[in-house]
């Protein structure tokens, strides 16, 4: 298991401070004793200068431990919402994964039916062409021939006639058919070819 960066910094922080804190202590005592010991002013005076350098120093360097621990938090937090903005860009992603698949699997459907229908109009244009093959074919043949239909002549009756039914009763020649003595559409009022039925 890792250890926070902030604690290590913080817990750096702190040795730091008591090592310079003992260093200052060790040169104050020393300075003490070398300026009852030897009298000498100017030692003490420089080792006075120099207890200034290190409190400055340990101040400078408690601020900058102090700093790289607001960094380390800082940096922290970035870390934290990279982390979330990852896990949200991940989901995204597997979403839209998840469409284009659908919508893969939706065009290879409509490419199918796009085939079907292809097929269909080729059977259609080959069957068009086998029609007009056949029609090209019918029409080379002869056209049939139709022979004129026959008219009907009406056949010259020999000298009888007779001007109403009731004279071919009297005459006893009814009913009058056609080709019989006689015989006249004016007796024929149906057209059956029977008079004075």
């Amino acid at each position: 298991m890792s250890e926070n960066p902030r604690f290590l910094q913080r817990s750096m922080s702190r040795k730091i401070g008591v090592v310079l804190g003992g260093v200052a202590l060790a040169l104050g005592i020393g300075v003490g004793a070398a300026s009852g010991a030897a009298g000498q002013a100017g030692e003490v005076d420089d080792l006075r200068v120099e207890n200034a350098q290190i409190a400055e120093e340990l101040s400078t360097a408690q601020t900058a431990a102090v700093d790289a621990e607001e960094a380390a938090g800082d940096a922290e937090e970035a870390a934290g919402e990279a982390a979330e903005q990852t896990e949200e860009l991940s989901a995204r992603v597997a979403e839209l994964e998840k469409k284009l698949d659908e919508q893969t699997d939706e065009t290879a459907a409509k490419q199918k039916k796009i085939d079907e229908a292809a097929a269909l109009v080729g059977e259609r244009d080959a069957r068009i062409q086998e029609l007009e093959a056949e029609v090209a074919a019918a029409s080379t043949v002869a056209p049939p021939t139709y022979e004129e239909p026959q008219t009907y002549e009406e056949p010259q009756s020999p000298a009888a006639y007779y001007d109403n039914c009731t004279a071919a009763r009297d005459a006893g020649a009814a009913p009058v058919r056609v080709g019989d003595p006689g015989y006249g559409p004016h007796l024929d009022r149906d057209g059956d070819g029977i008079g004075c039925e």
